[in-house]
């Protein structure tokens, strides 16, 4: 086992003590660009992650202060389906909602979307879908008025073509 790392060496060898310095120098350089790397890295990512959630897409976020605030979110929820052919339950950070929305999206389908995660009731919405659906997942997927289920289901269907039979394109 090596002893400890002393900040001079204890030689006075100028060949000794050159590389000394220089193997410091290199391992301080080496933190620094892996620290700034990663710092790149996680910026980069950042960045590449919230281009793909807004670029291009529509989605109608509904704020609790712009509804009825008599109205319980299972009445809001079954208002919304019986109101709109296709209704998306999503969260804006959901890698498999963003497959769904990008899906219907690809088919040119309207499709109204509720971000819960930036609703102040989102999370009474979602038990509300709970009760309705026995899904706890998003996103929950309905086309006029019936339940499809989450993006696996959205994807089978749309392969299987009963997708865009139901939707009627």
């Amino acid at each position: 086992m090596k002893g400890p790392v002393h900040l001079f060496p204890r030689t006075h060898n100028k060949h000794q003590t050159s590389y000394f310095f220089f193997d410091l120098l290199r391992r301080l350089y080496i933190i620094i660009i892996m620290k700034y790397a990663a710092i790149t890295t996680i910026f980069v990512s950042s960045l590449a992650v919230a281009a793909a959630f807004t670029a291009g897409k529509t989605a109608f976020v509904r704020s609790s202060v712009a509804t009825n605030m008599s109205s319980s979110p299972a009445d809001f929820v079954n208002a919304e389906i019986a109101a709109h052919d296709v209704v998306v339950f999503s969260k804006s950070y959901c890698p498999f909602c963003e497959m769904t929305k990008a899906l219907l999206e690809d088919l040119k389908v309207e499709a109204t979307v509720y971000e819960l995660d930036q609703m102040d009731d989102g999370a009474d919405i979602q038990n509300a879908l709970l009760d309705l659906s026995d899904q706890s997942t998003v996103p929950n997927v309905f086309i006029k008025g019936e339940h499809i289920g989450g993006n696996d289901a959205v994807q089978d269907a749309a392969e299987a073509g009963t997708l865009q039979t139901k939707i009627g394109i």
